[in-house]
Protein backbone atom coordinates (compact mmCIF):
# COMPACT_ATOMS: atom_id res chain seq x y z
CA UNK A 1 0.00 0.00 0.00
CA UNK A 2 2.84 2.39 0.83
CA UNK A 3 4.39 1.80 -2.61
CA UNK A 4 1.00 2.52 -4.18
CA UNK A 5 0.79 5.82 -2.31
CA UNK A 6 4.30 6.84 -3.36
CA UNK A 7 3.60 6.00 -7.01
CA UNK A 8 0.33 7.94 -6.83
CA UNK A 9 2.12 11.02 -5.55
CA UNK A 10 4.83 10.78 -8.19
CA UNK A 11 2.16 10.38 -10.86
CA UNK A 12 0.26 13.46 -9.61
CA UNK A 13 3.47 15.49 -9.38
CA UNK A 14 4.28 14.59 -12.98
CA UNK A 15 0.85 15.71 -14.14
CA UNK A 16 1.09 18.96 -12.17
CA UNK A 17 4.55 19.81 -13.45
CA UNK A 18 3.39 19.14 -17.00
CA UNK A 19 0.37 21.39 -16.55
CA UNK A 20 2.45 24.15 -15.11
CA UNK A 21 5.05 23.89 -17.85
CA UNK A 22 2.29 24.37 -20.39
CA UNK A 23 0.97 27.46 -18.64
CA UNK A 24 4.20 29.31 -17.82
CA UNK A 25 5.76 31.68 -20.36
CA UNK A 26 9.44 30.78 -20.28
CA UNK A 27 11.97 31.27 -23.11
CA UNK A 28 10.47 28.56 -25.25
CA UNK A 29 7.21 30.45 -25.90
CA UNK A 30 4.47 28.29 -27.38
CA UNK A 31 2.88 31.36 -28.98
CA UNK A 32 5.81 32.35 -31.19
CA UNK A 33 7.49 28.91 -31.38
CA UNK A 34 10.98 30.34 -31.00
CA UNK A 35 13.69 30.56 -28.40
CA UNK A 36 15.63 33.74 -27.66
CA UNK A 37 19.00 34.16 -26.05
CA UNK A 38 21.48 36.91 -25.23
CA UNK A 39 25.20 36.72 -26.00
CA UNK A 40 28.18 38.99 -25.51
CA UNK A 41 27.85 39.78 -21.78
CA UNK A 42 28.41 36.35 -20.24
CA UNK A 43 31.23 37.71 -18.03
CA UNK A 44 28.80 39.93 -16.08
CA UNK A 45 26.34 37.48 -14.54
CA UNK A 46 24.21 40.14 -12.84
CA UNK A 47 23.82 42.16 -16.02
CA UNK A 48 23.18 39.00 -18.04
CA UNK A 49 20.38 37.98 -15.69
CA UNK A 50 18.82 41.44 -15.93
CA UNK A 51 18.97 41.50 -19.75
CA UNK A 52 17.58 37.95 -19.88
CA UNK A 53 14.56 39.14 -17.90
CA UNK A 54 13.99 41.97 -20.40
CA UNK A 55 13.90 39.47 -23.25
CA UNK A 56 11.63 37.07 -21.34
CA UNK A 57 9.14 39.81 -20.43
CA UNK A 58 9.24 41.26 -23.93
CA UNK A 59 7.86 38.07 -25.47
CA UNK A 60 5.60 36.90 -22.63
CA UNK A 61 2.32 38.18 -24.15
CA UNK A 62 2.98 38.32 -27.89
CA UNK A 63 0.34 37.01 -30.28
CA UNK A 64 0.99 34.87 -33.38
CA UNK A 65 0.56 37.88 -35.66
CA UNK A 66 3.86 38.32 -37.58
CA UNK A 67 3.64 42.11 -37.26
CA UNK A 68 3.34 41.82 -33.47
CA UNK A 69 6.34 39.48 -33.38
CA UNK A 70 8.45 41.86 -35.50
CA UNK A 71 7.45 44.78 -33.27
CA UNK A 72 8.32 42.84 -30.10
CA UNK A 73 11.73 41.86 -31.48
CA UNK A 74 12.55 45.50 -32.23
CA UNK A 75 11.16 46.76 -28.91
CA UNK A 76 13.25 44.24 -26.97
CA UNK A 77 16.39 45.40 -28.80
CA UNK A 78 15.70 49.03 -27.84
CA UNK A 79 14.99 48.06 -24.22
CA UNK A 80 18.29 46.17 -24.02
CA UNK A 81 20.10 49.24 -25.37
CA UNK A 82 18.40 51.51 -22.81
CA UNK A 83 19.31 49.11 -20.01
CA UNK A 84 22.97 49.02 -21.03
CA UNK A 85 23.16 52.82 -21.22
CA UNK A 86 21.51 53.15 -17.81
CA UNK A 87 24.44 51.13 -16.44
CA UNK A 88 26.97 53.51 -17.97
CA UNK A 89 27.63 51.69 -21.27
CA UNK A 90 26.83 54.59 -23.61
CA UNK A 91 28.82 53.06 -26.48
CA UNK A 92 26.87 49.80 -26.32
CA UNK A 93 25.32 48.32 -29.43
CA UNK A 94 22.76 45.54 -29.86
CA UNK A 95 22.32 43.46 -33.00
CA UNK A 96 19.60 40.91 -33.60
CA UNK A 97 20.10 37.72 -35.63
CA UNK A 98 16.88 35.97 -36.62
CA UNK A 99 16.72 32.24 -37.27
CA UNK A 100 13.98 29.71 -37.85
CA UNK A 101 14.00 28.38 -34.29
CA UNK A 102 16.36 30.75 -32.48
CA UNK A 103 16.64 34.52 -32.13
CA UNK A 104 19.93 35.88 -30.79
CA UNK A 105 20.57 39.33 -29.33
CA UNK A 106 24.28 40.05 -29.41
CA UNK A 107 25.33 42.80 -27.03
CA UNK A 108 28.59 44.69 -27.50
CA UNK A 109 28.95 46.56 -24.23
CA UNK A 110 32.01 48.66 -25.02
CA UNK A 111 33.77 50.60 -22.28
CA UNK A 112 31.85 51.98 -19.33
CA UNK A 113 31.63 55.76 -18.87
CA UNK A 114 32.96 56.90 -15.50
CA UNK A 115 32.58 60.00 -13.34
CA UNK A 116 35.44 62.47 -13.81
CA UNK A 117 34.27 65.25 -11.50
CA UNK A 118 31.57 65.55 -8.85
CA UNK A 119 30.24 69.01 -7.95
CA UNK A 120 27.25 70.75 -6.36
CA UNK A 121 25.70 74.21 -6.58
CA UNK A 122 25.64 76.24 -4.36
CA UNK A 123 29.13 75.33 -3.20
CA UNK A 124 28.06 75.78 0.42
CA UNK A 125 26.51 72.30 0.16
CA UNK A 126 29.77 70.53 -0.83
CA UNK A 127 29.97 68.84 2.58
CA UNK A 128 26.86 66.83 1.70
CA UNK A 129 28.65 65.16 -1.23
CA UNK A 130 30.87 63.27 1.20
CA UNK A 131 27.80 61.56 2.66
CA UNK A 132 26.70 60.12 -0.70
CA UNK A 133 27.44 56.59 -1.91
CA UNK A 134 28.91 57.88 -5.17
CA UNK A 135 32.40 59.17 -5.94
CA UNK A 136 34.84 60.07 -8.70
CA UNK A 137 35.77 57.19 -11.06
CA UNK A 138 32.53 55.28 -10.33
CA UNK A 139 30.55 54.10 -13.39
CA UNK A 140 27.89 56.62 -14.43
CA UNK A 141 24.96 54.39 -13.53
CA UNK A 142 21.50 56.00 -13.74
CA UNK A 143 20.21 54.05 -10.75
CA UNK A 144 23.17 55.04 -8.57
CA UNK A 145 22.92 58.71 -9.59
CA UNK A 146 19.19 58.86 -8.83
CA UNK A 147 19.78 57.08 -5.51
CA UNK A 148 22.43 59.67 -4.61
CA UNK A 149 20.09 62.49 -5.63
CA UNK A 150 17.33 61.08 -3.42
CA UNK A 151 19.73 60.69 -0.49
CA UNK A 152 20.94 64.28 -0.96
CA UNK A 153 17.37 65.56 -0.88
CA UNK A 154 16.63 63.53 2.25
CA UNK A 155 19.77 64.77 4.05
CA UNK A 156 19.08 68.39 3.16
CA UNK A 157 15.46 68.07 4.24
CA UNK A 158 16.51 66.63 7.59
CA UNK A 159 18.73 69.62 8.39
CA UNK A 160 16.82 72.51 6.83
CA UNK A 161 13.40 74.05 7.40
CA UNK A 162 12.66 75.24 3.86
CA UNK A 163 9.16 74.67 2.54
CA UNK A 164 10.39 74.49 -1.06
CA UNK A 165 13.40 72.26 -1.71
CA UNK A 166 14.40 70.96 -5.13
CA UNK A 167 17.40 68.74 -5.92
CA UNK A 168 18.42 67.80 -9.47
CA UNK A 169 21.46 66.80 -11.51
CA UNK A 170 23.11 67.28 -14.88
CA UNK A 171 25.68 65.00 -16.52
CA UNK A 172 28.05 66.16 -19.29
CA UNK A 173 29.56 63.23 -21.21
CA UNK A 174 32.82 63.27 -23.20
CA UNK A 175 32.60 60.40 -25.74
CA UNK A 176 36.32 60.66 -26.57
CA UNK A 177 37.49 59.98 -23.02
CA UNK A 178 34.41 58.11 -21.84
CA UNK A 179 34.32 60.36 -18.78
CA UNK A 180 31.50 62.49 -17.39
CA UNK A 181 31.09 65.58 -15.25
CA UNK A 182 28.28 65.06 -12.73
CA UNK A 183 26.76 68.19 -11.25
CA UNK A 184 24.05 68.31 -8.56
CA UNK A 185 22.11 71.52 -8.00
CA UNK A 186 19.96 72.61 -5.07
CA UNK A 187 17.17 75.20 -5.05
CA UNK A 188 15.99 76.04 -1.55
CA UNK A 189 13.14 78.35 -0.56
CA UNK A 190 12.48 80.34 2.60
CA UNK A 191 12.59 78.73 6.03
CA UNK A 192 9.26 77.70 7.55
CA UNK A 193 7.89 76.28 10.78
CA UNK A 194 4.82 74.22 11.64
CA UNK A 195 1.71 76.10 12.65
CA UNK A 196 -1.46 74.59 14.05
CA UNK A 197 -2.80 71.18 12.98
CA UNK A 198 -6.48 70.67 12.21
CA UNK A 199 -8.66 67.79 11.00
CA UNK A 200 -11.87 67.85 8.99
CA UNK A 201 -14.22 65.26 7.57
CA UNK A 202 -14.06 62.76 10.42
CA UNK A 203 -17.31 61.82 12.13
CA UNK A 204 -16.83 59.04 14.68
CA UNK A 205 -13.05 59.18 15.15
CA UNK A 206 -11.95 61.36 18.03
CA UNK A 207 -9.65 64.26 17.18
CA UNK A 208 -7.64 63.59 20.35
CA UNK A 209 -6.64 60.20 18.89
CA UNK A 210 -5.65 61.73 15.54
CA UNK A 211 -3.45 64.28 17.30
CA UNK A 212 -1.50 61.44 18.91
CA UNK A 213 -0.41 60.35 15.42
CA UNK A 214 1.14 63.74 14.56
CA UNK A 215 4.83 63.69 15.49
CA UNK A 216 5.57 67.44 15.50
CA UNK A 217 4.62 70.37 17.69
CA UNK A 218 3.68 73.90 16.73
CA UNK A 219 6.82 75.92 16.09
CA UNK A 220 8.95 72.93 15.03
CA UNK A 221 11.03 73.06 11.86
CA UNK A 222 8.80 72.42 8.83
CA UNK A 223 9.36 69.03 7.19
CA UNK A 224 7.39 67.58 4.26
CA UNK A 225 8.43 64.04 5.21
CA UNK A 226 6.81 64.38 8.65
CA UNK A 227 3.51 65.38 7.05
CA UNK A 228 3.67 62.42 4.66
CA UNK A 229 4.57 60.05 7.51
CA UNK A 230 1.55 61.28 9.50
CA UNK A 231 -0.68 60.81 6.44
CA UNK A 232 0.55 57.23 5.99
CA UNK A 233 -0.06 56.43 9.66
CA UNK A 234 -3.60 57.81 9.49
CA UNK A 235 -4.28 55.65 6.43
CA UNK A 236 -2.75 52.63 8.20
CA UNK A 237 -5.42 52.82 10.93
CA UNK A 238 -7.87 51.38 8.40
CA UNK A 239 -10.49 53.96 9.39
CA UNK A 240 -10.24 56.23 6.36
CA UNK A 241 -10.60 55.74 2.62
CA UNK A 242 -8.89 59.03 1.81
CA UNK A 243 -6.51 61.46 3.55
CA UNK A 244 -5.68 64.73 1.79
CA UNK A 245 -3.27 67.42 2.98
CA UNK A 246 -4.27 71.07 2.71
CA UNK A 247 -1.64 73.81 3.01
CA UNK A 248 -2.10 77.61 2.61
CA UNK A 249 -1.60 79.11 -0.87
CA UNK A 250 1.24 81.34 0.35
CA UNK A 251 3.17 78.43 1.93
CA UNK A 252 6.11 78.82 -0.46
CA UNK A 253 6.87 82.19 1.12
CA UNK A 254 7.86 80.37 4.31
CA UNK A 255 6.95 81.53 7.79
CA UNK A 256 4.41 79.73 9.98
CA UNK A 257 2.48 77.08 8.00
CA UNK A 258 -0.70 75.48 9.40
CA UNK A 259 -1.51 71.94 8.24
CA UNK A 260 -5.01 70.59 7.67
CA UNK A 261 -5.82 66.91 7.14
CA UNK A 262 -9.00 66.44 5.11
CA UNK A 263 -10.38 62.99 5.91
CA UNK A 264 -13.02 60.64 4.57
CA UNK A 265 -14.09 57.82 6.86
CA UNK A 266 -14.87 54.37 5.56
CA UNK A 267 -17.03 51.60 7.01
CA UNK A 268 -15.74 50.54 10.40
CA UNK A 269 -17.72 47.34 10.95
CA UNK A 270 -17.43 44.09 9.06
CA UNK A 271 -18.59 40.48 9.29
CA UNK A 272 -16.78 37.44 8.02
CA UNK A 273 -17.53 33.78 7.59
CA UNK A 274 -15.51 30.71 6.74
CA UNK A 275 -16.20 27.03 6.21
CA UNK A 276 -13.95 24.00 6.23
CA UNK A 277 -14.07 20.24 5.88
CA UNK A 278 -11.43 17.82 7.13
CA UNK A 279 -11.76 14.05 6.91
CA UNK A 280 -10.66 13.68 10.52
CA UNK A 281 -12.71 16.56 11.95
CA UNK A 282 -15.73 16.81 9.70
CA UNK A 283 -17.35 20.10 8.66
CA UNK A 284 -16.58 23.36 10.43
CA UNK A 285 -17.66 26.98 10.36
CA UNK A 286 -16.23 30.26 11.67
CA UNK A 287 -18.28 33.45 12.03
CA UNK A 288 -16.75 36.78 13.01
CA UNK A 289 -17.71 40.40 13.65
CA UNK A 290 -15.25 43.29 13.89
CA UNK A 291 -15.56 46.93 14.91
CA UNK A 292 -12.43 48.93 14.10
CA UNK A 293 -13.37 52.07 16.07
CA UNK A 294 -15.18 50.64 19.07
CA UNK A 295 -14.69 53.58 21.48
CA UNK A 296 -13.73 56.30 19.00
CA UNK A 297 -9.92 55.97 19.16
CA UNK A 298 -9.30 53.09 16.74
CA UNK A 299 -9.98 50.40 19.34
CA UNK A 300 -10.60 47.05 17.65
CA UNK A 301 -13.24 44.68 18.97
CA UNK A 302 -13.44 41.17 17.53
CA UNK A 303 -15.98 38.45 18.30
CA UNK A 304 -15.52 34.99 16.77
CA UNK A 305 -17.75 31.92 16.88
CA UNK A 306 -16.27 28.54 15.93
CA UNK A 307 -18.53 25.54 15.34
CA UNK A 308 -17.31 22.06 14.43
CA UNK A 309 -17.67 18.49 15.64
CA UNK A 310 -14.40 18.89 17.55
CA UNK A 311 -14.67 22.43 18.90
CA UNK A 312 -17.34 24.93 19.82
CA UNK A 313 -16.07 28.28 21.09
CA UNK A 314 -16.79 31.98 21.48
CA UNK A 315 -13.81 34.32 21.71
CA UNK A 316 -13.64 38.11 22.02
CA UNK A 317 -10.73 40.55 21.83
CA UNK A 318 -10.57 44.29 22.51
CA UNK A 319 -7.30 46.03 21.58
CA UNK A 320 -6.24 49.66 21.94
CA UNK A 321 -3.28 51.20 20.14
CA UNK A 322 -1.03 54.00 21.48
CA UNK A 323 -1.13 52.57 25.00
CA UNK A 324 1.28 54.73 27.05
CA UNK A 325 3.48 55.14 23.94
CA UNK A 326 2.92 55.30 20.18
CA UNK A 327 4.52 51.94 19.39
CA UNK A 328 2.57 49.98 22.00
CA UNK A 329 -0.91 48.45 22.26
CA UNK A 330 -2.91 46.66 24.95
CA UNK A 331 -5.37 43.81 24.41
CA UNK A 332 -8.03 42.12 26.54
CA UNK A 333 -9.46 38.77 25.53
CA UNK A 334 -12.04 36.29 26.79
CA UNK A 335 -12.96 32.77 25.72
CA UNK A 336 -15.63 30.15 26.32
CA UNK A 337 -14.92 26.84 24.65
CA UNK A 338 -15.70 23.15 24.53
CA UNK A 339 -13.47 20.53 22.90
CA UNK A 340 -14.18 16.86 22.27
CA UNK A 341 -11.22 14.98 20.85
CA UNK A 342 -9.96 11.40 21.04
CA UNK A 343 -7.41 12.57 23.62
CA UNK A 344 -9.68 14.50 26.02
CA UNK A 345 -12.93 16.34 26.60
CA UNK A 346 -12.68 19.90 27.83
CA UNK A 347 -14.94 22.69 29.05
CA UNK A 348 -13.23 26.00 29.75
CA UNK A 349 -13.60 29.69 30.33
CA UNK A 350 -10.68 32.11 30.22
CA UNK A 351 -9.54 35.71 30.12
CA UNK A 352 -6.29 37.53 29.63
CA UNK A 353 -4.42 40.75 29.07
CA UNK A 354 -1.36 41.44 26.95
CA UNK A 355 0.81 44.38 25.93
CA UNK A 356 2.43 44.39 22.50
CA UNK A 357 5.29 46.64 21.44
CA UNK A 358 6.71 47.18 17.97
CA UNK A 359 10.49 46.84 18.38
CA UNK A 360 11.45 47.54 14.79
CA UNK A 361 10.13 46.90 11.31
CA UNK A 362 8.48 43.43 11.22
CA UNK A 363 9.60 42.67 14.82
CA UNK A 364 7.33 42.84 17.87
CA UNK A 365 7.28 41.57 21.43
CA UNK A 366 4.40 40.71 23.72
CA UNK A 367 4.02 40.16 27.47
CA UNK A 368 0.89 39.39 29.44
CA UNK A 369 -1.02 36.96 31.57
CA UNK A 370 -3.86 34.47 31.09
CA UNK A 371 -6.19 32.75 33.55
CA UNK A 372 -8.18 29.71 32.45
CA UNK A 373 -10.65 27.59 34.39
CA UNK A 374 -11.13 24.17 32.81
CA UNK A 375 -12.72 20.80 33.47
CA UNK A 376 -10.93 18.04 31.57
CA UNK A 377 -11.71 14.36 31.11
CA UNK A 378 -8.61 12.67 29.71
CA UNK A 379 -7.97 9.22 28.25
CA UNK A 380 -8.39 7.68 31.72
CA UNK A 381 -12.02 8.94 31.80
CA UNK A 382 -11.15 10.89 34.96
CA UNK A 383 -12.48 14.42 35.38
CA UNK A 384 -10.18 17.08 36.83
CA UNK A 385 -10.63 20.80 37.42
CA UNK A 386 -7.80 23.25 36.83
CA UNK A 387 -7.28 26.99 37.29
CA UNK A 388 -4.18 27.71 35.23
CA UNK A 389 -2.51 31.10 35.51
CA UNK A 390 0.16 31.86 32.92
CA UNK A 391 2.35 34.98 32.79
CA UNK A 392 3.77 34.73 29.28
CA UNK A 393 6.16 36.42 26.89
CA UNK A 394 6.58 36.08 23.12
CA UNK A 395 8.60 37.48 20.24
CA UNK A 396 7.54 37.57 16.60
CA UNK A 397 9.10 38.58 13.27
CA UNK A 398 6.79 38.68 10.24
CA UNK A 399 7.81 40.02 6.82
CA UNK A 400 5.24 38.17 4.70
CA UNK A 401 3.79 40.11 1.78
CA UNK A 402 0.35 38.53 2.27
CA UNK A 403 -1.09 36.62 5.23
CA UNK A 404 -3.51 34.35 3.34
CA UNK A 405 -1.31 33.77 0.28
CA UNK A 406 2.35 34.73 0.91
CA UNK A 407 4.84 34.76 -1.96
CA UNK A 408 7.91 36.01 -0.12
CA UNK A 409 9.07 36.77 3.38
CA UNK A 410 9.83 35.10 6.70
CA UNK A 411 8.06 34.41 9.97
CA UNK A 412 9.95 33.66 13.19
CA UNK A 413 8.15 33.27 16.48
CA UNK A 414 8.91 32.11 19.99
CA UNK A 415 6.80 31.94 23.14
CA UNK A 416 7.37 31.01 26.78
CA UNK A 417 4.37 30.09 28.95
CA UNK A 418 4.91 29.19 32.62
CA UNK A 419 1.75 27.55 34.06
CA UNK A 420 0.70 27.64 37.71
CA UNK A 421 -2.41 25.79 38.87
CA UNK A 422 -4.24 27.92 41.46
CA UNK A 423 -6.13 24.81 42.61
CA UNK A 424 -2.87 22.95 43.20
CA UNK A 425 -3.87 19.92 41.12
CA UNK A 426 -0.56 19.90 39.20
CA UNK A 427 2.96 21.13 39.76
CA UNK A 428 4.08 24.26 37.88
CA UNK A 429 5.41 23.60 34.39
CA UNK A 430 6.80 25.66 31.50
CA UNK A 431 5.83 25.37 27.83
CA UNK A 432 8.30 26.65 25.22
CA UNK A 433 7.61 26.80 21.50
CA UNK A 434 9.64 28.25 18.62
CA UNK A 435 8.96 28.18 14.92
CA UNK A 436 9.82 29.55 11.50
CA UNK A 437 8.15 29.85 8.10
CA UNK A 438 9.76 30.92 4.84
CA UNK A 439 8.50 31.79 1.37
CA UNK A 440 10.53 32.26 -1.79
CA UNK A 441 9.19 33.07 -5.25
CA UNK A 442 11.43 31.36 -7.82
CA UNK A 443 9.15 32.61 -10.58
CA UNK A 444 6.00 34.73 -10.70
CA UNK A 445 4.04 31.45 -10.86
CA UNK A 446 6.11 29.19 -8.57
CA UNK A 447 6.57 29.64 -4.80
CA UNK A 448 8.61 27.47 -2.44
CA UNK A 449 7.28 27.39 1.14
CA UNK A 450 8.59 25.75 4.30
CA UNK A 451 7.69 25.53 7.97
CA UNK A 452 9.31 24.22 11.16
CA UNK A 453 7.96 24.11 14.74
CA UNK A 454 9.76 22.85 17.85
CA UNK A 455 8.28 22.66 21.34
CA UNK A 456 9.13 21.41 24.83
CA UNK A 457 7.40 21.21 28.23
CA UNK A 458 9.51 21.07 31.42
CA UNK A 459 8.73 20.87 35.11
CA UNK A 460 6.21 18.02 35.24
CA UNK A 461 5.67 14.49 33.93
CA UNK A 462 3.30 13.99 31.01
CA UNK A 463 0.57 12.48 33.21
CA UNK A 464 0.70 15.53 35.51
CA UNK A 465 0.25 18.02 32.68
CA UNK A 466 -3.40 18.83 31.79
CA UNK A 467 -4.24 16.96 28.60
CA UNK A 468 -5.22 20.17 26.75
CA UNK A 469 -1.72 21.64 27.30
CA UNK A 470 0.31 18.69 25.98
CA UNK A 471 1.74 18.50 22.50
CA UNK A 472 -0.06 16.64 19.72
CA UNK A 473 0.59 16.36 15.98
CA UNK A 474 -1.36 15.34 12.90
CA UNK A 475 -4.08 17.04 10.91
CA UNK A 476 -4.57 19.80 8.34
CA UNK A 477 -2.62 22.39 10.32
CA UNK A 478 0.13 20.00 11.38
CA UNK A 479 1.14 16.88 9.45
CA UNK A 480 -1.20 16.22 6.54
CA UNK A 481 -1.97 12.61 5.70
CA UNK A 482 -2.64 11.86 9.38
CA UNK A 483 -5.79 12.47 11.37
CA UNK A 484 -6.03 15.04 14.15
CA UNK A 485 -3.75 14.07 17.09
CA UNK A 486 -2.79 10.74 15.45
CA UNK A 487 0.96 11.31 15.86
CA UNK A 488 2.55 10.67 19.26
CA UNK A 489 2.15 8.36 22.26
CA UNK A 490 -1.13 6.43 22.63
CA UNK A 491 -2.81 4.83 25.64
CA UNK A 492 -5.69 2.37 25.16
CA UNK A 493 -5.96 3.40 21.50
CA UNK A 494 -6.38 7.09 22.44
CA UNK A 495 -3.83 9.90 21.90
CA UNK A 496 -1.97 10.64 25.13
CA UNK A 497 0.11 13.61 23.97
CA UNK A 498 3.69 14.34 24.96
CA UNK A 499 6.20 16.85 26.29
CA UNK A 500 8.11 17.59 23.10
CA UNK A 501 7.22 18.32 19.50
CA UNK A 502 8.92 18.57 16.13
CA UNK A 503 6.93 19.20 12.97
CA UNK A 504 7.84 20.56 9.56
CA UNK A 505 6.44 20.98 6.09
CA UNK A 506 7.68 21.79 2.59
CA UNK A 507 5.53 22.84 -0.35
CA UNK A 508 5.94 23.76 -3.99
CA UNK A 509 3.07 26.01 -5.07
CA UNK A 510 2.25 26.38 -8.76
CA UNK A 511 -0.09 29.01 -10.16
CA UNK A 512 -1.44 27.82 -13.48
CA UNK A 513 -3.72 30.82 -14.15
CA UNK A 514 -5.18 33.82 -12.36
CA UNK A 515 -7.68 31.58 -10.56
CA UNK A 516 -6.22 28.06 -10.56
CA UNK A 517 -3.21 26.64 -8.76
CA UNK A 518 -1.75 23.43 -7.38
CA UNK A 519 0.69 22.31 -4.68
CA UNK A 520 2.88 19.33 -3.92
CA UNK A 521 3.74 18.89 -0.23
CA UNK A 522 5.74 16.78 2.20
CA UNK A 523 5.04 16.99 5.96
CA UNK A 524 6.69 15.30 8.95
CA UNK A 525 6.31 15.36 12.72
CA UNK A 526 7.08 13.62 15.98
CA UNK A 527 5.76 13.88 19.56
CA UNK A 528 7.67 12.33 22.49
CA UNK A 529 7.27 11.84 26.23
CA UNK A 530 10.79 13.23 26.69
CA UNK A 531 11.47 16.93 27.30
CA UNK A 532 14.01 17.00 24.46
CA UNK A 533 12.51 16.96 20.94
CA UNK A 534 13.64 14.12 18.69
CA UNK A 535 13.53 13.13 15.03
CA UNK A 536 14.38 9.44 15.31
CA UNK A 537 10.81 8.25 14.67
CA UNK A 538 9.24 10.80 12.34
CA UNK A 539 5.78 10.31 10.92
CA UNK A 540 5.81 11.45 7.30
CA UNK A 541 2.90 12.40 5.06
CA UNK A 542 2.76 13.67 1.49
CA UNK A 543 0.24 14.66 -1.10
CA UNK A 544 -1.07 17.14 -3.63
CA UNK A 545 -3.51 19.99 -3.48
CA UNK A 546 -5.44 22.41 -5.61
CA UNK A 547 -6.12 26.11 -5.14
CA UNK A 548 -8.89 28.35 -6.41
CA UNK A 549 -7.86 32.00 -6.04
CA UNK A 550 -10.47 34.59 -5.06
CA UNK A 551 -10.38 38.26 -4.06
CA UNK A 552 -10.35 37.32 -0.36
CA UNK A 553 -7.75 34.55 -0.59
CA UNK A 554 -7.21 31.06 -2.00
CA UNK A 555 -9.61 28.20 -1.35
CA UNK A 556 -7.54 25.08 -0.75
CA UNK A 557 -8.20 21.38 -1.24
CA UNK A 558 -5.41 19.08 -0.07
CA UNK A 559 -5.23 15.30 -0.23
CA UNK A 560 -2.57 13.70 1.95
CA UNK A 561 -1.47 10.12 2.57
CA UNK A 562 0.69 8.74 5.40
CA UNK A 563 4.04 7.33 4.27
CA UNK A 564 5.65 6.28 7.57
CA UNK A 565 4.80 6.15 11.27
CA UNK A 566 1.17 5.26 10.59
CA UNK A 567 0.66 2.62 13.29
CA UNK A 568 -2.21 4.60 14.81
CA UNK A 569 -3.76 5.73 11.53
CA UNK A 570 -7.03 4.17 10.45
CA UNK A 571 -7.48 6.10 7.18
CA UNK A 572 -5.58 5.58 3.93
CA UNK A 573 -5.84 9.29 3.06
CA UNK A 574 -7.03 12.58 4.49
CA UNK A 575 -8.94 15.38 2.74
CA UNK A 576 -8.68 19.05 3.82
CA UNK A 577 -10.82 21.93 2.48
CA UNK A 578 -10.53 25.47 3.87
CA UNK A 579 -9.75 29.11 3.03
CA UNK A 580 -6.12 30.21 2.86
CA UNK A 581 -2.88 28.33 2.31
CA UNK A 582 -1.92 25.52 4.71
CA UNK A 583 0.67 27.89 6.24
Amino acid sequence: MRVFHCLSIVFCCSILSGCVADRLNFWSDDVIHKRYEVTGIEDDSAEKTYIDSIVENGFSDVSENPDDIDYAQGAVRLNILKAMRSKGYYDASVTYHDGDTMGVYNVAAGEVTRIKTLAITPKSYEGYLEELSISVNDPLSAAVVLQAQSALHKNLQAENCAFALKVGHKALLDPATRMAELHFYVEQGQDASFGGVSFSGQDSVKESYLRQIVSWKEGNCFRHDKIEAARNKIMATGLFSRVDIKLPEAAEDGGVIPVEFVLKEKLQRSVRAGVSYYTDEGPGMVLGWEHRNFLGSAEKFNANLTLSLREQSVKTTLSKSHFLRKDQSISFHTSLDREDTDAYEKMGIGAGLSIKRSLRKYLSGRVGGDIEFTRIKDEDAEEKDFALFSPFTSLSYDSRDNILDPHKGWVFHGSLYPFIDVFGEVSPFVKLKVGAQGYYSVHDKIVLAGRLNIGSIAGADTDDIPASKRFYAGGGGSVRGFGYQEIGPFEDNDPAGGRSLVEGAAEVRFKMSDTLGAVVFLDAGQVNDDVSPGVDDLSVGAGVGFRYYTDFGPIRLDVGVPLSGKDNTDQSFQLYISIGQAF
